[in-house]
């Protein structure tokens, strides 16, 4: 078994360790709720997108702009490139509607 170790102000090492611990495990928990949120609002602007196609006709290229013109307007919010949304959109569509569950 190790020995615990004074700090300078006396607390033991393991304690202040163990603090520090459970601040990194509830950060984690609250990134990963955040990264879930950011990726149901993603697969929503997917779907907007899709939407947007069905009114226009089933062409592709309505999608595609649609999705374009949507992942323009999301990129300057989350200031990256509208392709990088793009893609971002896809990937959370795959995940929110493959794997529900998820």
């Amino acid at each position: 078994m190790t020995e615990a170790v004074d700090t300078p102000g006396g607390e033991d090492h393991f304690a202040v360790l163990a603090g520090i611990l459970a601040d990194v495990a509830e950060v984690e928990r609250e990134a990963a709720a955040v990264q879930i949120r950011q990726l149901r609002i993603l697969a929503s602007a997917g779907h907007l997108a899709q939407a947007q196609a069905v009114k226009a006709g089933t062409r592709v290229r309505m999608h595609d702009m649609a999705l374009r013109a949507i992942a323009a307007e999301v990129g300057g919010v989350m200031r990256v490139a509208d392709r990088t949304v793009q893609r971002r959109i896809d990937d959370a569509l795959v995940i929110i509607d493959g794997y529900p569950a998820a």
